[in-house]
């Protein structure tokens, strides 16, 4: 009877564990599965063949570059789409990444926390060119990006880039010179108002700027 009641108890336990993870109270995460570039020069994505090296990595170290990329159909953007990863060590770099799709960064690393700059690509942590189908870059849960600069050029639709609280995410790596924004639209909408005046999109606010 005793031994029932411990595995009584224990399935309550797990039970209420599994309910206060679902509802958000505490952060309750998958065990982590760290991933590690292939030659030391960088992940180098061309083709969608070369998604399925990043599926299910919550951490990766090294730099991963997005060159060429095509995504012209919903099943080209599913098998493009990384939402275990939180950590990349490196760089990310998005370059002539064509298509109808993605709108926006936050299809593809909905969950990226840190990119640490352990790596440089000409000096910057974060470069986004010549991705003409970018709205915006839209990554809500990105509150660190530890080293190296930022540079966001010729991507002609895209909006947000100047909406973004800089020195919240890079902290005290930050200043003005570091981040570079060049031939970008300058007609672009204002945030939500409850976000303060710092968002990725309309509807998304940048988390640390945000008013309860």
């Amino acid at each position: 009877m005793a031994r029932m009641k411990f595995i009584t108890v224990d399935i309550m336990m797990l039970l209420s564990l599994g309910l206060i993870c679902s509802i958000g109270l505490v952060d309750c995460q998958l065990p982590s599965k760290v991933c590690y570039e292939p030659s030391g020069e960088g992940l180098i994505m061309k083709v969608i063949a070369d998604a399925p090296i990043l599926k299910g990595c919550t951490v990766y170290v090294g730099s991963i570059f997005f060159a060429n990329y095509r995504m012209h159909t919903q099943a080209h953007v599913n098998a493009s789409i990384f939402p275990d990863l939180r950590e990349i060590t490196g760089s990310l770099v998005m370059g002539l990444v064509a298509g109808k799709y993605p709108t926006s960064l936050g299809f593809m690393f909905p969950n990226l926390r840190v990119i640490r700059g352990n790596q440089f690509f000409y000096g910057f942590t974060l470069l986004l060119y010549f991705d003409q189908q970018l709205l915006d870059m839209s990554l809500p849960s990105l509150t660190k990006i530890e080293r190296g600069k930022v540079r966001i050029q010729n991507n002609k639709i895209m909006c947000y880039y100047n909406t973004i609280k800089w020195s919240s995410v890079m902290g005290s790596s930050y200043a003005p010179d570091r981040i570079i924004t060049k031939t970008l639209p300058t007609n672009c909408p204002t945030c939500p108002a409850k976000c303060n005046g710092y968002c990725w999109n309309a509807q998304k606010c940048q988390i640390s700027m945000l008013i309860d």
